[in-house]
């Protein structure tokens, strides 16, 4: 489980469903050279992530929890 932080708005999601549902705006991915930007944070130890690193990984590099194997069908929603 993650949160995104959303490029758009800065604020908070776990989700583009859950974006798309709250704000009246549409959603835009960070663009590639913000790969250095916290905007991914663990669900489970709150660890905020660099995007570079988040898009390396399957797990929390700090508390080893496992991401969503889904998550990955959405980056392109988030991350150019």
């Amino acid at each position: 489980m993650i949160a995104l932080l959303f490029h758009c708005c800065e604020e908070w999601f776990p989700c583009h469903l859950c974006h798309e549902a709250i704000t009246d705006h549409p959603s835009r991915p960070w663009p590639a050279t913000a790969r250095t930007t916290e905007a991914v944070v663990c669900g489970v130890c709150c660890s905020r992530l660099r995007i570079e690193d988040y898009l390396r990984v399957d797990a929390c590099p700090t508390c080893d929890a496992e991401f969503n194997p889904g998550c990955r069908l959405h980056r392109s929603l988030y991350f150019d």
